[in-house]
Protein backbone atom coordinates (compact mmCIF):
# COMPACT_ATOMS: atom_id res chain seq x y z
CA UNK A 1 0.00 0.00 0.00
CA UNK A 2 1.65 3.45 -0.84
CA UNK A 3 2.56 5.31 1.98
CA UNK A 4 0.80 8.58 2.56
CA UNK A 5 3.85 11.91 2.62
CA UNK A 6 3.80 13.53 6.19
CA UNK A 7 1.76 16.82 4.41
CA UNK A 8 -0.79 14.50 2.98
CA UNK A 9 -1.41 13.03 6.92
CA UNK A 10 -2.04 16.12 8.56
CA UNK A 11 -4.36 17.89 5.62
CA UNK A 12 -6.49 14.25 6.07
CA UNK A 13 -6.64 14.65 9.55
CA UNK A 14 -7.68 17.77 9.54
CA UNK A 15 -10.56 17.32 6.96
CA UNK A 16 -11.43 14.27 9.04
CA UNK A 17 -11.76 16.55 12.09
CA UNK A 18 -13.88 19.89 10.28
CA UNK A 19 -16.14 16.71 9.54
CA UNK A 20 -17.07 15.57 12.53
CA UNK A 21 -16.63 17.84 14.69
CA UNK A 22 -20.14 19.22 14.12
CA UNK A 23 -21.70 15.67 15.14
CA UNK A 24 -20.50 16.02 18.03
CA UNK A 25 -20.77 19.71 18.95
CA UNK A 26 -23.02 21.55 16.69
CA UNK A 27 -22.67 24.82 19.01
CA UNK A 28 -20.05 27.40 17.13
CA UNK A 29 -16.74 27.65 18.47
CA UNK A 30 -15.90 30.69 21.06
CA UNK A 31 -13.21 32.59 20.77
CA UNK A 32 -10.78 32.16 24.08
CA UNK A 33 -9.56 35.39 25.74
CA UNK A 34 -7.08 35.63 27.92
CA UNK A 35 -7.44 37.35 31.18
CA UNK A 36 -5.16 39.93 31.81
CA UNK A 37 -5.74 40.05 35.75
CA UNK A 38 -3.04 38.15 38.15
CA UNK A 39 -4.56 34.70 39.00
CA UNK A 40 -4.87 34.63 43.05
CA UNK A 41 -3.04 30.98 42.57
CA UNK A 42 -0.15 30.30 39.95
CA UNK A 43 -1.40 26.49 39.82
CA UNK A 44 -4.78 28.33 38.16
CA UNK A 45 -3.21 29.05 35.08
CA UNK A 46 -2.16 25.83 34.07
CA UNK A 47 -5.25 25.06 32.67
CA UNK A 48 -7.76 27.34 30.80
CA UNK A 49 -10.67 25.72 28.79
CA UNK A 50 -11.83 26.18 25.63
CA UNK A 51 -15.33 27.14 26.23
CA UNK A 52 -16.78 28.33 28.98
CA UNK A 53 -20.26 26.86 29.83
CA UNK A 54 -21.17 29.13 32.89
CA UNK A 55 -18.99 32.34 32.04
CA UNK A 56 -20.44 35.45 34.09
CA UNK A 57 -19.83 38.93 33.41
CA UNK A 58 -16.84 40.44 34.61
CA UNK A 59 -18.02 43.05 36.94
CA UNK A 60 -16.47 46.70 35.77
CA UNK A 61 -14.06 48.00 38.38
CA UNK A 62 -15.90 50.56 40.45
CA UNK A 63 -15.34 54.43 40.15
CA UNK A 64 -14.06 55.69 43.30
CA UNK A 65 -16.72 58.55 44.19
CA UNK A 66 -16.25 61.65 45.70
CA UNK A 67 -17.37 61.71 49.20
CA UNK A 68 -20.22 63.86 50.11
CA UNK A 69 -20.24 67.32 50.52
CA UNK A 70 -20.94 68.03 54.40
CA UNK A 71 -22.75 71.29 54.84
CA UNK A 72 -22.93 71.84 58.84
CA UNK A 73 -24.50 74.77 60.95
CA UNK A 74 -24.16 74.87 64.55
CA UNK A 75 -28.15 75.72 65.83
CA UNK A 76 -28.09 78.06 68.80
CA UNK A 77 -31.12 79.34 70.33
CA UNK A 78 -31.57 82.55 71.80
CA UNK A 79 -34.06 81.55 74.52
CA UNK A 80 -33.06 77.60 75.26
CA UNK A 81 -36.54 77.58 77.36
CA UNK A 82 -38.49 78.54 74.34
CA UNK A 83 -36.38 76.75 71.60
CA UNK A 84 -39.52 74.90 70.29
CA UNK A 85 -41.11 78.13 68.83
CA UNK A 86 -37.90 79.36 67.43
CA UNK A 87 -37.23 75.87 66.03
CA UNK A 88 -39.61 75.85 62.67
CA UNK A 89 -38.32 78.96 61.22
CA UNK A 90 -34.75 77.67 61.71
CA UNK A 91 -35.57 74.13 60.52
CA UNK A 92 -37.16 76.17 56.93
CA UNK A 93 -33.28 78.12 56.89
CA UNK A 94 -31.51 75.00 56.75
CA UNK A 95 -33.57 73.47 54.76
CA UNK A 96 -33.38 75.80 52.40
CA UNK A 97 -29.54 76.23 52.35
CA UNK A 98 -29.24 72.19 51.92
CA UNK A 99 -27.71 71.73 55.15
CA UNK A 100 -27.12 67.72 55.42
CA UNK A 101 -25.11 67.97 59.19
CA UNK A 102 -26.63 69.91 61.95
CA UNK A 103 -24.62 70.38 65.33
CA UNK A 104 -27.24 70.68 68.71
CA UNK A 105 -25.90 71.89 71.83
CA UNK A 106 -26.17 69.27 74.31
CA UNK A 107 -25.19 71.28 76.92
CA UNK A 108 -22.43 71.05 79.51
CA UNK A 109 -22.08 68.19 82.28
CA UNK A 110 -23.21 70.79 84.62
CA UNK A 111 -25.99 72.07 82.50
CA UNK A 112 -27.46 69.35 80.12
CA UNK A 113 -29.81 70.30 77.07
CA UNK A 114 -31.56 67.00 77.78
CA UNK A 115 -33.39 65.23 80.49
CA UNK A 116 -30.33 63.26 81.79
CA UNK A 117 -32.68 60.51 84.02
CA UNK A 118 -29.18 59.55 85.90
CA UNK A 119 -28.18 63.17 87.49
CA UNK A 120 -31.49 65.46 87.58
CA UNK A 121 -29.02 67.83 89.57
CA UNK A 122 -27.01 69.03 86.61
CA UNK A 123 -30.22 69.47 84.01
CA UNK A 124 -30.80 72.74 82.82
CA UNK A 125 -33.53 75.19 84.09
CA UNK A 126 -34.75 75.51 80.88
CA UNK A 127 -35.57 71.67 80.41
CA UNK A 128 -36.87 71.64 83.92
CA UNK A 129 -39.44 74.24 83.27
CA UNK A 130 -40.54 73.89 80.19
CA UNK A 131 -40.40 70.26 80.65
CA UNK A 132 -38.61 69.54 76.95
CA UNK A 133 -35.90 67.43 75.92
CA UNK A 134 -34.15 69.73 73.64
CA UNK A 135 -31.99 67.71 72.58
CA UNK A 136 -34.45 64.63 71.52
CA UNK A 137 -36.91 67.41 70.17
CA UNK A 138 -34.68 68.82 68.27
CA UNK A 139 -32.92 65.81 67.28
CA UNK A 140 -36.02 64.10 65.77
CA UNK A 141 -36.87 67.40 64.32
CA UNK A 142 -33.79 68.07 62.27
CA UNK A 143 -32.96 64.65 61.60
CA UNK A 144 -35.54 64.33 59.35
CA UNK A 145 -33.23 65.47 56.43
CA UNK A 146 -29.90 66.09 58.53
CA UNK A 147 -27.56 63.79 60.14
CA UNK A 148 -26.89 65.06 63.74
CA UNK A 149 -24.16 65.95 66.03
CA UNK A 150 -24.86 66.50 69.51
CA UNK A 151 -22.06 68.91 70.84
CA UNK A 152 -20.93 68.83 74.49
CA UNK A 153 -19.17 72.14 75.91
CA UNK A 154 -16.51 71.43 78.16
CA UNK A 155 -16.54 75.01 80.27
CA UNK A 156 -18.20 74.13 83.74
CA UNK A 157 -18.50 77.46 85.50
CA UNK A 158 -21.17 75.76 87.57
CA UNK A 159 -18.88 72.53 88.56
CA UNK A 160 -16.27 75.13 89.86
CA UNK A 161 -18.21 77.24 91.71
CA UNK A 162 -18.71 74.31 93.65
CA UNK A 163 -15.53 72.56 93.33
CA UNK A 164 -12.95 75.49 92.95
CA UNK A 165 -10.06 73.27 94.12
CA UNK A 166 -10.59 71.77 90.76
CA UNK A 167 -10.37 74.72 88.40
CA UNK A 168 -7.50 74.50 85.57
CA UNK A 169 -3.97 76.35 86.59
CA UNK A 170 -2.80 78.63 84.02
CA UNK A 171 0.98 79.25 83.51
CA UNK A 172 1.01 82.52 85.45
CA UNK A 173 -0.48 80.60 88.44
CA UNK A 174 -3.87 81.52 88.23
CA UNK A 175 -7.10 79.76 88.06
CA UNK A 176 -9.69 79.11 84.89
CA UNK A 177 -13.01 79.84 86.26
CA UNK A 178 -14.58 77.59 83.14
CA UNK A 179 -11.90 74.79 82.24
CA UNK A 180 -11.18 71.87 84.91
CA UNK A 181 -7.50 70.62 85.68
CA UNK A 182 -5.89 68.02 83.04
CA UNK A 183 -6.22 66.06 85.40
CA UNK A 184 -9.53 66.25 86.70
CA UNK A 185 -10.92 65.35 83.24
CA UNK A 186 -8.74 62.77 82.51
CA UNK A 187 -8.95 60.92 85.58
CA UNK A 188 -11.03 62.66 88.08
CA UNK A 189 -14.88 63.04 89.16
CA UNK A 190 -15.60 65.44 86.39
CA UNK A 191 -14.16 63.11 83.42
CA UNK A 192 -16.27 60.50 84.65
CA UNK A 193 -19.13 62.39 84.63
CA UNK A 194 -18.18 63.80 81.13
CA UNK A 195 -18.03 59.95 79.97
CA UNK A 196 -21.65 59.17 81.72
CA UNK A 197 -22.83 61.97 80.04
CA UNK A 198 -21.69 60.32 76.33
CA UNK A 199 -22.37 57.25 77.44
CA UNK A 200 -26.14 58.45 78.10
CA UNK A 201 -26.77 60.11 74.86
CA UNK A 202 -25.18 57.77 72.94
CA UNK A 203 -27.74 55.17 74.85
CA UNK A 204 -30.81 57.16 74.72
CA UNK A 205 -30.98 58.97 71.75
CA UNK A 206 -31.45 57.18 68.57
CA UNK A 207 -31.37 60.24 66.02
CA UNK A 208 -27.65 61.76 66.89
CA UNK A 209 -25.49 60.03 64.29
CA UNK A 210 -22.19 61.97 66.02
CA UNK A 211 -21.33 63.03 69.62
CA UNK A 212 -18.17 65.86 69.54
CA UNK A 213 -16.44 67.92 72.57
CA UNK A 214 -15.66 71.39 72.57
CA UNK A 215 -13.89 74.13 74.00
CA UNK A 216 -10.93 71.33 74.90
CA UNK A 217 -7.38 72.92 74.87
CA UNK A 218 -5.17 73.28 77.54
CA UNK A 219 -2.40 75.66 75.60
CA UNK A 220 -2.77 78.21 78.29
CA UNK A 221 -4.22 76.73 81.46
CA UNK A 222 -3.30 73.15 83.20
CA UNK A 223 -0.22 73.87 84.89
CA UNK A 224 -1.61 72.76 88.46
CA UNK A 225 0.92 70.27 91.22
CA UNK A 226 -1.25 67.43 89.65
CA UNK A 227 -0.34 68.25 85.93
CA UNK A 228 3.34 68.30 86.98
CA UNK A 229 3.50 65.30 88.77
CA UNK A 230 1.78 63.57 85.52
CA UNK A 231 4.51 65.41 83.74
CA UNK A 232 7.53 64.55 85.75
CA UNK A 233 6.35 60.80 85.18
CA UNK A 234 5.74 61.32 81.38
CA UNK A 235 8.76 62.78 80.17
CA UNK A 236 10.94 61.84 82.94
CA UNK A 237 12.23 66.03 83.71
CA UNK A 238 12.30 66.98 87.29
CA UNK A 239 10.20 70.55 86.29
CA UNK A 240 8.32 72.08 83.96
CA UNK A 241 10.73 73.68 81.03
CA UNK A 242 11.14 77.13 81.83
CA UNK A 243 12.27 80.91 79.95
CA UNK A 244 15.27 82.49 81.16
CA UNK A 245 12.57 84.65 83.12
CA UNK A 246 11.21 81.64 84.82
CA UNK A 247 7.93 81.41 83.02
CA UNK A 248 6.93 78.21 81.91
CA UNK A 249 7.65 77.17 78.18
CA UNK A 250 4.23 76.30 77.40
CA UNK A 251 4.99 75.52 73.60
CA UNK A 252 7.75 73.01 74.55
CA UNK A 253 7.40 70.09 72.43
CA UNK A 254 7.89 67.92 75.97
CA UNK A 255 4.70 69.72 77.14
CA UNK A 256 2.97 69.31 74.38
CA UNK A 257 3.62 64.99 73.74
CA UNK A 258 2.31 64.79 77.31
CA UNK A 259 -0.73 66.32 77.14
CA UNK A 260 -1.52 64.85 73.91
CA UNK A 261 -0.81 61.56 75.58
CA UNK A 262 -2.88 61.70 78.46
CA UNK A 263 -5.70 63.74 76.31
CA UNK A 264 -5.30 60.60 74.26
CA UNK A 265 -6.11 58.16 76.82
CA UNK A 266 -8.81 59.78 77.75
CA UNK A 267 -10.36 60.35 74.54
CA UNK A 268 -10.08 56.34 73.85
CA UNK A 269 -12.70 55.95 76.43
CA UNK A 270 -15.65 58.47 74.61
CA UNK A 271 -14.74 56.78 71.61
CA UNK A 272 -15.43 53.73 72.67
CA UNK A 273 -18.38 54.15 74.89
CA UNK A 274 -19.59 56.10 71.41
CA UNK A 275 -18.61 53.56 68.57
CA UNK A 276 -20.02 50.88 71.15
CA UNK A 277 -23.77 52.60 70.55
CA UNK A 278 -22.93 53.58 66.69
CA UNK A 279 -22.22 56.98 67.22
CA UNK A 280 -19.08 58.95 65.37
CA UNK A 281 -17.27 60.62 67.36
CA UNK A 282 -15.86 64.37 66.85
CA UNK A 283 -13.50 66.39 68.66
CA UNK A 284 -13.30 70.40 67.84
CA UNK A 285 -9.52 71.49 67.89
CA UNK A 286 -7.62 74.57 66.85
CA UNK A 287 -5.84 76.18 63.90
CA UNK A 288 -2.29 77.29 64.92
CA UNK A 289 -2.32 79.90 62.51
CA UNK A 290 0.88 80.80 62.87
CA UNK A 291 2.55 77.60 62.08
CA UNK A 292 0.06 75.45 60.56
CA UNK A 293 2.46 72.42 60.62
CA UNK A 294 1.98 72.72 64.72
CA UNK A 295 -1.54 71.05 64.45
CA UNK A 296 -2.88 72.35 67.61
CA UNK A 297 0.38 69.91 69.32
CA UNK A 298 0.25 73.10 72.20
CA UNK A 299 -3.20 72.75 73.37
CA UNK A 300 -3.31 69.04 73.61
CA UNK A 301 -5.10 67.91 70.28
CA UNK A 302 -2.48 66.57 68.10
CA UNK A 303 -3.78 66.00 64.86
CA UNK A 304 -2.25 63.29 63.62
CA UNK A 305 -2.61 61.35 67.04
CA UNK A 306 -5.66 62.40 67.52
CA UNK A 307 -7.39 61.07 64.33
CA UNK A 308 -5.61 57.55 64.59
CA UNK A 309 -8.75 57.19 67.42
CA UNK A 310 -11.78 59.46 66.32
CA UNK A 311 -13.49 59.85 63.55
CA UNK A 312 -13.26 63.33 62.99
CA UNK A 313 -11.64 66.60 63.52
CA UNK A 314 -13.51 69.64 63.49
CA UNK A 315 -10.81 72.34 62.93
CA UNK A 316 -11.70 76.15 64.27
CA UNK A 317 -11.11 78.30 60.93
CA UNK A 318 -12.16 81.36 62.76
CA UNK A 319 -10.42 83.92 60.72
CA UNK A 320 -12.70 86.93 61.10
CA UNK A 321 -11.75 86.48 64.94
CA UNK A 322 -7.68 86.22 64.33
CA UNK A 323 -8.02 89.62 61.85
CA UNK A 324 -6.42 87.18 59.22
CA UNK A 325 -7.84 87.35 55.37
CA UNK A 326 -10.85 84.76 54.75
CA UNK A 327 -8.23 83.43 51.66
CA UNK A 328 -5.98 81.94 54.47
CA UNK A 329 -8.39 78.63 54.28
CA UNK A 330 -7.30 77.60 51.27
CA UNK A 331 -3.84 77.33 52.31
CA UNK A 332 -4.96 75.41 55.59
CA UNK A 333 -7.37 73.59 53.83
CA UNK A 334 -4.60 71.84 51.41
CA UNK A 335 -2.97 71.61 54.41
CA UNK A 336 -5.52 69.63 56.42
CA UNK A 337 -6.97 67.36 53.65
CA UNK A 338 -3.71 65.28 53.26
CA UNK A 339 -5.78 63.58 56.54
CA UNK A 340 -8.33 62.35 53.69
CA UNK A 341 -11.44 63.70 52.45
CA UNK A 342 -13.32 62.72 55.13
CA UNK A 343 -11.55 63.18 57.99
CA UNK A 344 -11.71 67.05 58.68
CA UNK A 345 -14.38 69.60 58.80
CA UNK A 346 -13.43 73.19 58.92
CA UNK A 347 -15.48 75.14 61.30
CA UNK A 348 -16.49 79.07 59.80
CA UNK A 349 -17.20 80.87 63.45
CA UNK A 350 -19.23 84.24 62.77
CA UNK A 351 -17.44 85.86 65.83
CA UNK A 352 -15.66 89.27 65.59
CA UNK A 353 -12.97 91.39 67.49
CA UNK A 354 -15.01 92.99 70.29
CA UNK A 355 -18.25 91.17 70.13
CA UNK A 356 -18.51 92.06 66.53
CA UNK A 357 -20.21 89.57 63.54
CA UNK A 358 -18.66 88.55 60.06
CA UNK A 359 -19.94 90.38 57.32
CA UNK A 360 -21.65 88.10 54.78
CA UNK A 361 -19.23 88.89 51.88
CA UNK A 362 -16.76 87.80 54.28
CA UNK A 363 -18.53 84.42 55.07
CA UNK A 364 -18.54 84.17 51.23
CA UNK A 365 -15.24 84.46 50.99
CA UNK A 366 -13.85 81.86 53.68
CA UNK A 367 -16.75 79.08 52.52
CA UNK A 368 -14.91 79.67 48.60
CA UNK A 369 -11.36 79.64 50.01
CA UNK A 370 -11.72 75.92 52.03
CA UNK A 371 -13.72 74.75 49.21
CA UNK A 372 -10.51 76.05 46.76
CA UNK A 373 -8.30 74.09 48.93
CA UNK A 374 -10.08 71.18 48.92
CA UNK A 375 -12.23 70.82 51.73
CA UNK A 376 -15.15 69.47 51.36
CA UNK A 377 -17.06 69.69 54.45
CA UNK A 378 -17.73 73.09 56.23
CA UNK A 379 -19.34 73.89 59.48
CA UNK A 380 -20.26 77.55 60.28
CA UNK A 381 -21.62 78.52 63.72
CA UNK A 382 -23.47 79.58 64.83
CA UNK A 383 -26.42 79.97 63.25
CA UNK A 384 -28.06 82.99 66.10
CA UNK A 385 -25.81 84.90 64.22
CA UNK A 386 -26.74 84.53 60.53
CA UNK A 387 -28.93 87.06 59.43
CA UNK A 388 -30.40 87.13 56.42
CA UNK A 389 -27.75 88.05 54.31
CA UNK A 390 -25.82 85.38 55.70
CA UNK A 391 -28.69 82.98 55.06
CA UNK A 392 -28.65 83.77 51.57
CA UNK A 393 -25.04 83.10 50.93
CA UNK A 394 -24.95 80.18 52.38
CA UNK A 395 -28.07 78.83 50.09
CA UNK A 396 -26.51 80.37 47.16
CA UNK A 397 -23.04 78.39 47.59
CA UNK A 398 -24.34 75.30 48.74
CA UNK A 399 -27.18 74.83 46.75
CA UNK A 400 -25.09 73.75 43.58
CA UNK A 401 -23.27 70.95 45.61
CA UNK A 402 -20.37 72.98 46.72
Amino acid sequence: MRQLSVPRKIGLFVAILLFIRPLINPQPVQAMTLSTQTSPSPLKTLYIPLISKSSKPTSPTPTPTQPTMIHAVRVQYADYQNSQAEAPAIETRLRKANVNLVGLSAGRVEWAYLNWRDHPEYVSSSVKISGVDTLAADSARYGQFAEINAVIDVFSPNYLKANPDKAAINALGQRNPNLVETMELVEGNYGKLLLQMVDYIATNYPNVNSISLTELSYRLDGYGPDELASYQAYSGNKNWPRQSNGQITIDDPSISNWRSHIMDVYLDKLVAISHAHGKKFYLDVSLSWNNISNEANQGGANYKLMLQHIDKLIVWGYYYLENIPPEFLTTAAQFLTRYGPDRIIMSIGMWGPNNSTMPADLLARGIQASIKGGMNAIWITPSIMLDDTSWKVIAQLWSTGN
